[in-house]
């Protein structure tokens, strides 16, 4: 290249001496032109194969995305060595947004990793509020000087020495995701061509990472629904595996839980003098922590009214262990019968639960069983009051949950007592089994497809 000058030497001396002053100026202007285009065509081939070597690593870079496993964290850790190949990222930011919370994924300060970081960051709020508002990335040449012309206030977490930085969304579809952040200690460290190459490599991350959260999500959903279906199998092993056959009765049940789980529960409990102990609770809260609780209340109301005591005294005293047991504020409306079957003396309590229904063959009335007595699990001293009915031939008695009378239509109707009622009216001389069918499907036509939100529980007791 030093010996360049000497060909054009001689070219610009044999236009002078041979062809003249005028020609000599034309082939000055000729050579000075042509070293120009020269001149604007390598540093065009520079930028050229600049851009062929970012796209080849962006290429490179979106194949590794494709082969990395839909894990957020390995996600982060490719992104930001992919970033650390191009410019200095002694200070990285990583962050996903949740809610109004900036959670930082990966965070480096002064090369230094540090622990993950949730920062309340609503819409508009510092730098990165403002970068999740508009959409739009940010490039900061120096935060002394620029400080009055900012859009939006940093809001520093970590070393405050920084003076430029590189802000710039991660967009997937019409949500901002999150953002990566890059900052130095050095006034104009980033310009034009490094907000473009990580805006570049923003784009192809933000749908993978928006991807992986949404596997990860379903994901966890389905370890979810595993864990309930196995709690709702466990939950069904604790009722009756069939009803009991007592000569002379028919008996029956139906549970039906609006979720995975139930806070409905029944029971059947064989007493000593060939009695039965009858059971029918609600507890008071939905899905898994009602389910918790009802396992509890049914293994300390067994507990007890096994004990010889009466039904009174036996539900008082599980009362005091359901209280001291827990802590949740949760309780258990319930109804619990001693039934004698070769009399049909039914012995009872009513611990703020829904009137049975009792239905009376010699009158053709509906009667329902009241008595006085609040939930278990409020107060300590619970008084139930103790009472006492004869089921006689034909007689049909209908234990039920709220999730019967409460079943709802979309005219915002519900079933009702007097609906349930007429029902038992119209079909008591049917089996037991048949009577709880023809409940569900009175109750099915009324709520029309309606969704529940309330379990539904029957029993059904019919001295023939």
């Amino acid at each position: 290249m030093e010996f360049l000058p000497l060909p054009l030497s001689v070219i610009l001396v044999t236009a002078y001496t041979g062809l003249g002053l005028a020609m000599f100026a034309l082939t000055a202007v000729a050579l000075v032109l042509s070293s120009l285009l020269v001149r604007l065509f390598a540093e065009t081939a520079v930028k050229l194969r600049t851009r062929v070597a970012e796209l080849i690593g962006l290429n490179e870079f979106g194949q590794a995305l494709v082969r990395a496993q839909l894990d957020t964290e390995q996600l982060c850790e490719l992104i930001y060595a992919e970033v650390s190949h191009i410019m200095d990222t002694s200070y990285f930011d990583l962050g996903l947004f949740n809610g109004d919370d900036y959670v930082l994924k990966l965070w480096v300060e002064n090369k230094v990793r540090q622990p993950g970081l949730s920062l309340p960051t609503p819409a508009g709020k510092g730098m990165i509020g403002w970068v999740r508002q508009t959409r739009q990335p940010l490039l900061v040449r120096d935060f002394q000087k620029e400080q009055n012309t900012l859009p939006a206030q940093p809001r520093w977490v970590g070393d405050t020495s920084v003076r430029s930085a590189l802000y710039v969304p991660l967009v997937a579809g019409q949500n901002v995701i999150g953002a990566i952040s890059i900052f130095s200690r050095e006034p104009g460290a980033y310009g034009e061509d490094h907000l473009r190459l990580l805006g570049s490599i923003a784009n192809q991350v933000a749908i993978v990472l928006e991807n992986a959260r949404l596997y990860q999500e379903t994901l966890e959903k389905e370890r979810i629904a595993n864990e309930l279906r196995l709690a709702h199998d466990i939950q069904a092993s604790l009722l009756p595996e069939t009803c009991p056959e007592v000569p002379g009765w028919q008996i029956c049940a139906d549970w039906r839980s609006m979720r995975e789980v139930s806070g409905d529960f029944y029971d059947f409990i064989d007493l000593p003098g060939d009695s039965l102990g009858l059971l029918i609770a609600d507890v008071s809260d939905k899905g898994v922590p009602a389910a918790l609780f009802m396992a509890l209340s049914r293994s300390l109301i067994r507990a007890n009214v096994t004990a010889g005591l009466s039904p009174s005294e036996a539900l008082a005293r599980a009362n005091r262990w359901v209280l001291k047991d827990t802590k949740s504020g949760q309780f258990v409306t319930l109804f619990y019968g001693i039934l004698s079957p070769h009399s049909g003396d039914l012995h009872y309590v009513l611990a703020g639960h829904n009137p049975p229904l009792v239905y009376r063959e010699r009158t053709g009335q509906v009667e329902a069983l009241e008595g006085k007595g609040i939930a278990l699990g409020i107060i300590e001293d619970v008084v139930l009051e103790e009472r006492r009915v004869r089921m006689k031939p034909g007689d049909v008695l209908v234990l039920y949950t709220d999730g019967v009378t409460e079943a709802w239509n979309n005219r915002d109707e519900y079933f009702g007592r007097e609906r349930l009622t007429q029902v038992l009216r119209e079909h008591h001389s049917l089996a037991a089994g048949d009577l709880i069918q023809r409940i569900n499907d009175a109750m099915a036509a009324f709520v029309s497809g309606a969704p529940q939100s309330d379990d539904a529980t029957l029993v059904v007791v019919k001295r023939e």
